[in-house]
């Protein structure tokens, strides 16, 4: 008979955190899940933990592969998944015991192609309502919704994409052949999760907590300098034009002119870190002058934007990376030596009451 879950659990070098992770989806509420291990050539002791683990727990499996990335061993747990539905757990984080009793209990009452559910520490997304949605209800409200876009701040924002998140029913992804993006060492998840997200008959919102508990990483891949980020996501922005372009009820064009503007920016962001000034420029202007970055930046425009974005626009449609480098820089030093001034200062109550006295509030 096969398990209720397979549990995908990539692990690279995180001895340090893998030993909790592990314990905490041994300790679901919901026994009958296959716990799938995927080694993607870890050089630390997390085999060895891996292999102690399995002796004493039969239902976890360990698979050792060389390293190519979290999508490709992603997709080694997805080879071997038997479970009705299948969920993720990265091996630096832990989760709630009752998590995956929840989301499939779920998911069974209502025959439930995706679960989804709220992620501690990542509040930084949409969150959409509560609910059971059908197929006009996931095109109406779920949708306009999985991609980066403009919302009312001025700013970005998008749902969670994290697949951790998320319980898929197998023959979803396997029907429709649903596979993570292996070209790109960057947002691995989120092709995988909109591509999901566009075949699902029934999508379900849970509004039970934070089952979740995302552990945030100092050296994570969202902070460090990535190398050869941009031919990364021109791979990811082409394959996600490709898929999107297939959706028959649902024209996501303009959809995926933001998205691909938005995922520039984040390159570019990414190639201020760089030390050297002339570097920085000449990666900048690789991606402003990219024909997918232009093409993206002359079908849309800055309205709603807020300041920070709209200036990026400005700089990137006028293909400005001097001008581009030189505000990234002022936007760092402020955010990294006036704010944090600025916050200090406005938690005292004498100074605060004197600025609304100046602003006259």
């Amino acid at each position: 008979m096969e398990p209720k879950i397979s549990v995908v659990v990539p692990i690279y070098n995180i001895e340090k955190y893998l030993l909790e992770c592990l314990e905490s989806i041994a300790a679901q509420t919901l026994k009958d899940i296959q716990v799938l291990l995927v080694d993607d050539g870890s050089k630390d002791s997390s085999a060895k933990i891996c292999k102690e683990f399995i002796d004493t727990h039969p239902n976890f499996e360990y698979y050792y592969k060389e390293n190519g990335g979290t999508a490709s061993a992603r997709n080694v747990g997805l080879e071997h998944a038997k479970g009705e539905y299948i969920g993720f757990v990265d091996s630096d984080d832990w989760i709630e015991p009752n998590m995956f009793e929840i989301m499939y209990q779920t998911a069974r009452n209502v025959s439930a192609d995706i679960v989804y559910c709220r992620m501690k520490g990542l509040a930084d997304y949409i969150h959409l309502p509560k609910g059971i949605y059908k197929e006009r209800e996931i095109q109406d409200i779920i949708y306009p919704a999985i991609l980066p876009h403009v919302v009312e701040s001025g700013t970005f924002r998008t749902v969670d994409w994290g697949n951790c998140s998320r319980l898929y029913k197998r023959s979803l992804v396997r029907g429709n052949h649903i596979r993570f993006y292996e070209k790109s060492r960057r947002c691995e998840d989120f092709a995988f999760a909109v591509e999901c997200t566009l075949h699902a008959k029934c999508y379900v919102v849970l509004d039970e907590g934070e089952l979740y508990h995302y552990r945030p990483n100092e050296n994570s891949k969202s902070r460090a300098y990535t190398k050869n980020m941009w031919k990364s996501i021109q791979s990811l922005m082409s394959y996600m034009i490709e898929m999107t372009g297939r959706c028959k009820e649902y024209d996501f064009t303009e959809a995926m002119n933001v998205c691909i503007f938005y995922f520039c920016t984040s390159v570019i962001r990414n190639e201020a870190k760089l030390r050297n000034n002339k570097e920085r420029i000449a990666r900048m202007q690789e991606v402003i002058r990219d024909s997918l970055c232009i093409n993206a930046i002359s079908k849309i425009s800055d309205k709603g934007m807020n300041k920070e974005y709209a200036t990026l626009y400005m700089y990137m449609k006028k293909q400005d990376a001097v001008k581009l480098n030189k505000y990234l820089k002022q936007l760092a030093w402020k955010k990294h030596y006036v704010m944090p001034l600025l916050d200090i200062a406005f938690r005292n109550q004498m100074i605060k009451k004197l600025y609304k006295k100046i602003r006259g509030r």
